[in-house]
This record gives structure tokens, sequence and C-alpha cells, in this order.
């Protein structure tokens, strides 16, 4: 018999620039027994493991989906309340990916997508950010951009993928 966990999820999707940090921050100050899971650092773990399977984004390796699952799984199970996940997912079949993951562990989901008009988006862009200083006082640097479509500015990469995924072009989010 499979085991329900005492928490969920608040996965806060956009694209870079609109806030999830920042509203992941206050959420976490408001709902009681939430923290903030930085699924990043699911891709930050793999990055050196995976160095020689090229591809452009962490999200691209199938492991990085299957381990953000099963750790937000441990960590509720472990802990309970609330996970705050401020993490991009622009492609359709990673998120469906993750998504079903979290139902089949039968973790409660609520999905939310922030937006903002290109404009304010291309401005807060192109504004040098000062670096984020996690709770244990370090810092991190910024993400590369990876601005919505209709953005003064494009994502830059170092590497092709050989065939892209299809990413989100306006229309219907996620479910």
């Amino acid at each position: 018999m499979p085991v329900v966990l005492a928490g969920m999820i608040v996965w806060l999707n956009g694209t870079f620039g609109v806030g999830k940090t920042t509203t992941s921050r206050l959420l976490t100050e408001l709902l009681p027994d939430a923290r903030i899971f930085d699924s990043e650092t699911v891709g930050s773990m793999l990055r050196p493991v995976l160095a020689s399977v090229p591809v452009a984004d962490f999200q691209d390796h199938p492991p990085w989906r299957a381990l953000v699952v099963k750790t937000a799984a441990q960590i509720l199970g472990y802990v309970g309340g609330t996970l705050v996940v401020p993490q991009s997912v622009l492609v359709r079949a990673y998120w469906t990916e993750l998504r079903d993951g979290l139902a089949k562990s039968r973790i409660p989901l609520r999905h939310f997508v922030l937006h903002a008009d290109p404009l304010t988006l291309a401005a807060r862009i192109d504004t040098p950010r000062a670096p984020a200083s996690d709770a244990g006082g370090t810092t991190t640097s910024p993400r590369t951009p990876t601005p919505s479509p209709g953005c003064a500015r494009k994502a830059r990469s170092s590497r092709r993928r050989t065939s892209p995924p299809t990413r989100w072009r306006g229309g219907s989010r996620p479910q």
C-alpha cells in the first residue's frame, strides 16, 4: 500500500526575472511548515557526473526530472509541510513527466505560472542583479536568462541541441 505524504508542492513556473525566487521567499514566510526546494541544485549535482552528455540545460537530462520527483517525495516524507519550487519548466513534455511523477508519488501539486509583460521582463533582464544569498550566507549567481518569447534578449547557450524539445510559444500553459 503506497504511503500518503503529509505535504504538498507549490510550483512557481515562469520565465527568468518574473519573480519566482522573491515569491517563493514570501510564500515560505506565510505558509506554516513551508520550505524552498531549489530543484536547480539537483541539476548542479548532475552536471559533473553527466559532463560527457552534452545538453543545453540540465532539465534535458532525464535523471534530473526523476530525481526532482524522488527528492521531493523523500523530503516531504521526512518533514511534511509544503515545498515551494521556484523553477521554470518550459518544455511541455518535461512538465508532464514531473507532474505525472508527483501524482504517482501521491504528492498534491499546485502549479502557478508567473507572468510579466515582455517590456517589463526585458528591462529587468538588462538590469544587473546582485547575486542571491541563501540562508547560510553563501552567495550564488543568477542563472542564464531565459526570457519569454517577445523579450528583447534571447537566452544564450554554449552548446546546441541536436533536436530541440518543443517549448511553449504562447497559448495555453501546462495544467
